[in-house]
């Protein structure tokens, strides 16, 4: 992260950790925010700073809980997402945003686009975020990895119960997050691999999250929300597996949604 100036920005909730490589209050250009998965941080998309730099400004958050952000109570998707959305607007202000998400980073986006006071955000493109969570076993052995280095570990207890449904006893109870591309104010873009989730197997990359049963549904439940784009030999993270094919569908969103 060295290339980029972090700061850590109030909110109501607590402190977020902010990343950018300029100062804000000095451009007037798009902005790109990025958020990262669950159990990852900024850093670990440090690299899209150097790709997207021509063309827009790019700043990053650590979700909250992750790193040096703070915890906040509760923990689930809604909350995230209106701590996220006070910070983009209020460190912001006059740009135009396209949230950018990576696994829960995207389904964390697709809230944000949703609020009723948009501020500068003007669109959002997910890449494979969770929309429903009992079937997604690669997330599941994360957590179980996660409890077995950390047993007493309470934000990972609650991270995972809250927003995926997963209890550190082994139980899962799902987690539907439908509704929140039916809830969509922004034009939005939804990004999956082409590795198939089903069967739970051994694998060298994490299968692709949304599956064809979700990519049906949301086209049945909301006709013309969302575009739905499918990168192929690719499985969950394709912003570090595909970054050229993923760099050309957020150009796409850039030229369309938040050029003057």
């Amino acid at each position: 992260m060295s290339i980029l100036r972090g700061q850590r920005v109030p909110t109501d909730a607590g402190f977020l950790n902010m990343y950018a490589g300029e100062d804000l209050h000095q451009g007037t250009g798009p902005v790109v925010v990025m958020l990262p998965g669950a159990l990852r941080t900024a850093k670990d998309m440090a690299s899209w700073w150097t790709i997207l730099r021509e063309d827009a400004a790019v700043v990053f958050f650590d979700l909250p809980g992750h790193r040096r952000s703070d915890r906040i109570q509760p923990t689930g998707v809604e909350a995230m997402a209106r701590v996220l959305h006070q910070a983009v607007c209020e460190q912001l202000p006059g740009r135009k945003v396209l949230l950018v998400g990576e696994s829960l980073g995207g389904t964390i986006a697709f809230r944000m686009a949703g609020m009723d006071e948009l501020g500068p955000i003007v669109g959002v493109v997910a890449f494979d975020p969770p929309l429903t969570t009992a079937k997604l076993w690669p997330i599941i052995g994360t957590f179980k990895i996660a409890w077995a280095n950390e047993p007493d570990n309470a934000f990972y207890r609650d991270l995972a119960w809250e927003v995926f449904g997963i209890a550190q006893d082994g139980s899962v109870e799902d987690r539907i997050y439908y509704d929140l591309v039916g809830g969509l104010r922004t034009p939005a873009m939804l990004v999956s691999g082409d590795m198939p989730l089903p069967p739970p197997r051994p694998t060298v990359v994490n299968p692709s999250m949304v599956d064809e049963v979700d990519a049906y549904l949301l086209q049945r439940l909301f006709p013309g929300k969302l575009k739905l784009r499918r990168i192929v030999n690719t499985g969950h993270l394709l912003l570090h597996e595909s970054p050229q094919a993923c760099l050309k569908l957020i150009r796409q969103m850039l030229a369309e949604h938040a050029r003057p």
